[in-house]
């Protein structure tokens, strides 16, 4: 019994650590994690939480099925989540205004696992959100993996661009900080005078912790048949990549394993 609770400890303490998601001080951003709908298989498009809508890609398709491999075939594998938990606002809504703080000198492993349609996603220093950095643009297809080391206490955010060239399609850049998207004339602001969250964060299991799942909408936030969004344009999967000290120590933890089954065998 001991020997297992050493192994199992072996496995898993290199992933124990988890990059935190913070509102945005003075942004009026409240979120915090959820617990999935209980009902959603039989009321996932009826636009609470705000990602749960339609999609005109058929139904049942938006980010919440997508991720608990509980509505309609897509194009890409599912990781088939049991009990998911979003980030938002306990009444549904979305938080407007959050980013990420960085916990560790790992780096954050990203691999897209999904995207149906043509963006650029990246992360940026919430100090210089100019300085966009891209992790996948459209050429990029599900299965790519990237990363980044934003460092130590670092605050970071995400951002999305649209990169169509269909007329009329716009460019605006899009941040998890609403704040600091575009108001000027022909963007999204100006066009439906009020925020729009285009991301939609999932925590792989219960207790909310990592691997997260990002899903972006890349649609402006206009009452349509999606409403604010199927929030499955693109998905990406976050993971911090084990510390070197953390893999040691796992390491440790299964040669001593191994000294106590040789122990163990001698003994008998």
């Amino acid at each position: 019994m001991q020997f297992s609770k050493l192994l199992a400890f072996a496995v898993l303490a290199p992933f124990c650590v988890a990059d935190t998601i913070v509102n945005t001080p003075g942004s009026g951003s409240t979120g915090t994690f959820q617990a999935f709908p209980s009902n959603f298989g039989v009321n996932g498009e009826s636009g609470t939480p705000y990602w749960a809508n339609p999609s005109i890609d058929g139904p049942l398709r938006n980010i919440g099925y997508f991720l608990t491999n509980t509505g309609n075939t897509f194009p890409a594998p599912t990781p088939g989540l049991t009990s998911p938990k979003w980030f938002g606002n306990n009444d549904g809504t979305a938080a407007p205004s959050f980013y990420f703080t960085s916990t560790t000198a790992s780096a954050i492993s990203v691999s897209l696992i999904y995207t149906g349609d043509q963006l650029e996603f990246g992360w940026y220093d919430i100090t210089n959100p100019a300085n966009l950095h891209a992790l996948f643009t459209t050429s990029a297809p599900a299965g790519s993996m990237s990363s980044f080391a934003p460092g130590v206490g670092t605050n970071y955010g995400f951002y999305m661009r649209y990169l169509s060239t269909s007329p009329g399609t716009p460019f605006d850049v899009f941040y998890t900080q609403d704040p600091l998207n575009s108001s000027g004339v022909g963007s999204e602001r100006a066009a439906i005078g009020a925020p729009h969250q285009h991301f939609a964060v999932f925590s792989s299991d219960s207790a909310g912790a990592q691997p997260y799942y990002i899903g972006a909408e890349g649609g402006w936030g206009i009452s349509g048949l999606e409403r604010q969004g199927d929030y499955q344009d693109f998905v990406v999967k976050l993971a911090t990549v084990p510390e070197p000290r953390g893999m040691g120590l796992a390491g440790l933890a299964l040669l001593t394993l191994g000294g106590g089954l040789k122990r163990l065998r001698r003994g008998r």
